[in-house]
């Protein structure tokens, strides 16, 4: 029976690090892995891809060259976007520094530009950075890397992705969310049923047909891993 996918906080991971006994395969995605972790820089959404391949949802016909640079382009930040990011290196917005020094700040009210409109935080993730999240997935992550992991789920043991966030859940807007919880979900075939019912109960039902499209399109990498038999 083939083992399973699992996310986690940065701080559990390291604790589980000290396990001797643990089988489990650490995939450090964060921007600052170490260097034993290179290999999977690539499910990084700062890793800066070398042409701009990535649809930014919303604006069609433009492209980006990171996950990280449609998210940070697409925020409004003193009322103002920065599509600039699309096609260089990605940046917070605002910075932690200035997160802290801007009395009142608040993540959980972030906004964000979707075609003509503005989207709260919740949205966002959903209409915004899990399809642009998935197309990493589903056309860039190289397939050596994901044979690898499916090969240690399928043979050896757990893999446990972690990154620099600790929240696992798409829902919780007071902190970054975790991109590795996609991953988990990614890798365990439970991905496509946990975020529609999660979109079922969550988006608006103008807004439910244009995640199930972009999913629809994001997922042919997926569906395929997952008929495989282990």
């Amino acid at each position: 029976m083939p083992h399973l996918a699992l996310s986690t906080s940065r701080q559990a991971a390291l604790a589980a690090m000290q396990d001797d006994a643990s089988d489990c395969l650490m995939v450090d995605s964060f921007n600052g892995a170490p260097a034993n972790m290179r290999g999977f820089r690539c499910f990084n959404p700062f890793q800066l891809w070398p042409d701009p391949v990535i649809p930014v949802p919303g604006q069609a016909g433009r492209l980006a060259r990171s996950v990280e640079s449609v998210w940070q382009g697409l925020k409004l930040v003193d009322g103002r976007t920065d599509f600039e990011q699309f096609l260089a290196e990605p940046r917070k917005r605002p910075s932690d520094d200035e997160r802290r020094r801007q009395p009142g700040y608040c993540y959980s009210d972030s906004r964000f530009i979707y075609g003509d409109r503005q989207l709260g935080l919740l949205e966002a993730r959903f209409l915004i950075y899990l399809p642009t999240y998935l197309f990493l997935l589903d056309r860039l992550a190289p397939e050596p890397v994901l044979r690898e992991l499916r090969r240690h789920i399928a043979a050896d043991g757990p893999v446990l992705f972690y990154d620099w966030d600790a929240n696992q859940d798409i829902a919780d807007t007071s902190s970054s969310f975790s991109h590795s919880a996609i991953l988990a979900a990614w890798f365990n075939g439970t991905l496509e049923r946990r975020y529609r019912e999660l979109a079922g109960r969550l988006l608006s039902p103008a807004d439910k047909p244009a995640f199930d499209a972009a999913l629809d399109g994001l997922l042919g990498r997926y569906r395929a891993i997952h008929r495989e038999k282990p």
